[in-house]
């Protein structure tokens, strides 16, 4: 198999796995959504060069998946070769999903987009994620600590990856708690699920992809102008405060 580096990121190489299989453009459109978190995030863009990001296609069920490993180095993104074998599959699943719920609500414009800028959302929950492990004195640092303990004292990769999996999900709760705190304080009386999509309910980290693509594709509902809030409230480094809410 042969890896290349995109030219135009640095720090993100991409595999060619089934690249016979798919439209190459959907490909490149899909990777391109990776710039806006790029343009609005130059601690995200550091993160990316220092400890790359790899995108990848598989057969697979789901439309993607975006895997972090336990030493935030090479995160990965892998979409479903299926969907973008050509733009009209594309366009008919978008549909199907947008139909069922499946995904929040985007300006037609972003159809082609949406699964670029989910997928992208959730290599940007990674730096997040990073940025708890190594601070000192917060709210994740002595679970972390306790985690880390265990995790060298563990033999088995498999109950590492487990504890892993544990800590991520308790700092995406914590991100998922914060977003919907800042939405009640926007609209007190407001039911979070109505405006959540099915797929950001089920878990604490679609939640948080969910919400930035939303914010990101055009058409933001509340939840959308709430996580663009929790990430200002960040730091100019994590989110520029030049994008509109």
């Amino acid at each position: 198999m042969t890896i290349f580096d995109y030219p135009e990121i640095e720090g993100i190489t991409i595999m060619d796995s089934h690249i016979d299989d798919i439209d190459p453009q959907l490909l490149w459109m899909t990777i391109d959504q990776l710039k806006v978190f790029l343009k609005y995030s130059s601690g995200f863009a550091k993160f990316v060069k220092e400890r790359g990001l790899i995108m990848d296609n598989e057969y697979m069920d789901g439309y993607g998946v975006t895997r972090t490993e336990m030493n935030f180095r090479d995160t990965r993104i892998i979409v479903n070769t299926h969907l973008f074998e050509d733009r009209e599959r594309l366009l008919e699943i978008m549909a199907e999903l947008t139909e069922k719920s499946l995904v929040m609500p985007y300006d037609t414009d972003y159809s082609l987009k949406y699964l670029g800028l989910h997928e992208g959302a959730h290599a940007f929950q990674s730096y997040l994620f990073y940025l708890e492990s190594i601070k000192d004195n917060l709210r994740w640092d002595k679970e972390y600590r306790v985690v880390q303990k265990r995790v060298k004292n563990t033999e088995s990769k498999t109950e590492k990856a487990q504890l892993f999996d544990e800590y991520t999900r308790s700092l995406a709760q914590a991100i998922k708690t914060d977003i919907i705190g800042i939405t009640l304080d926007l609209c007190p009386f407001l039911d979070v699920s109505e405006q959540m999509s099915v797929t950001g309910m089920k878990n604490e980290r679609d939640f948080f992809a969910e919400c930035l693509a939303n914010a990101l594709a055009g058409k933001p509902n509340i939840l959308g102008r709430a996580v663009l809030l929790y990430l200002k409230n960040k730091g100019e480094e994590i989110w520029s405060k030049k994008i509109k809410i």
